[in-house]
């Protein structure tokens, strides 16, 4: 979640000679089934409701009152998803003189936690891009009719 509303006042004013990313990692928890019975904008509430905590619970992190405890500390088991939205970040429309990207893709090696990016479609084949990683072998095959299952 962008961070720098959380940081104002330590970050430079009017990003003169700044430039970087200023994030914190959210994590909104819930069970299993949850969230395999949950429709997408029940999910898409939950994490909404989470960035709202952010910046009461971030202060008080920040401010020592939650016993060195991070509440956004993430695991790298097979519990959690990372799951991060690149759609606006502006990577599609960089031209360096020969137009822009067909397609941008991360390059994440995070071979230790399951990984979940949005990425913009390329304006010539429009549809959703999902980048998975972190499929153990012996849930590839589930996983895999999933997807085919999800339309």
């Amino acid at each position: 979640m962008n961070a720098r509303p959380l940081l104002h006042s330590r970050l430079p004013r009017g990003g003169a000679g700044f430039y970087g990313n200023c994030y914190y990692i959210m994590r909104v928890a819930s069970t299993a089934g949850k969230v395999a019975t949950a429709t997408v904008t029940d999910v898409v509430k939950m994490i909404k409701e989470g960035k709202k905590r952010l910046p009461s619970e971030f202060a008080r992190w920040a401010a020592g009152e939650m016993a060195g405890v991070d509440p956004y500390q993430i695991t790298s088991d097979y519990r959690t998803l990372l799951v991060s939205d690149w759609t606006r970040l502006g990577f599609a429309e960089v031209d360096y003189g020969w137009g822009p990207p067909a397609h941008v893709v991360p390059l994440t090696n995070l071979d230790y936690i399951a990984t979940c990016i949005l990425v913009k479609p390329w304006a010539h084949k429009p549809g959703a891009r999902l980048i998975t990683q972190c499929v153990t072998a012996d849930r590839v095959t589930a996983f895999h009719d999933a997807m085919l299952d999800i339309n």
